[in-house]
């Protein structure tokens, strides 16, 4: 029989926002929130994972210890997996780091093209919200390629390779560098003082300070993390 959980002063102290996982969804979450909280706002992120560093991920060649097939339940007929990580940063881990926006027709599919389901918001309604979370992310994307508006991305397109340069110049309209999270300039990897630094959150390895700078409890941070592995 285990021991009784027995909580820390840190917990005992009770906390304003409880926030369950620490991948994408909780990291937009939290800036929104904490842009608006007082600076005495105590904020816990529970998760579930463990904290593999990279150095570990490279060795085991691996994104997390923990199997997330067998987190889920498979029940469709149609054979396929569900890519995604359990462990600090959520998905993050496995994630290429690609931001292509939708195009507006793929918001109307039944509409235009009689096949699934139309949306119940259109891509006007979202386009600013892609706009906020591509400043945010400091995204690296051709001006004036895809649905983005012209100079939108804060960073400038990645090069793209001798044989992607062909087709670009065969294909003007079709053919373009993909929109990419990962840097393309050098000192990008925070964002200005507007954007609050959530640049270094979508960074896994940098999760941790981020939250210090932002008032979010660390120092229970890696008991969680322990306490969730020692339940699996």
């Amino acid at each position: 029989m285990s021991e009784p959980f027995a909580p820390s002063p840190e917990l005992a102290a009770g906390y304003d926002l409880i926030v369950v996982g620490s991948g994408f969804a909780a990291t937009f979450f939290l800036h929104g929130v904490l842009a608006r909280a007082a600076p005495d706002f105590r904020v816990l992120v529970l998760e579930r994972g463990h904290y593999d560093s990279e150095q570990w991920q490279r060795n085991q060649r691996r994104h997390s210890r923990l199997d997330s097939a067998a987190s889920y339940q498979h029940d469709s007929d149609q054979p396929g997996t569900w890519a995604f990580s359990l462990g600090l940063g959520g998905s993050s881990n496995c994630w290429w780091g690609n931001t292509p926006r939708m195009l507006a027709e793929d918001f109307q599919l039944y509409s235009r093209y009689h096949v699934g389901r139309d949306w119940p918001l259109s891509y006007a309604e979202l386009a600013p919200y892609y706009a906020q979370a591509e400043r945010l992310m400091m995204i690296a994307g051709q001006p004036g390629f895809g649905p983005a508006p012209a100079d939108h991305y804060p960073l400038p397109a990645h090069r793209l390779s001798e044989v992607q340069q062909h087709l670009a110049s065969a294909y003007p309209q079709l053919f373009g560098a993909m929109p990419s999270a990962r840097a393309s300039a050098a000192g990008a990897g925070v964002a200005d003082k507007h954007d609050g630094g959530i640049r270094c959150v979508l960074e896994r390895r940098r999760v941790q300070k981020w939250m210090g700078r932002k008032g979010i409890d660390t120092g229970v941070l890696h008991l969680l993390v322990a306490a969730g592995a020692a339940a699996q």
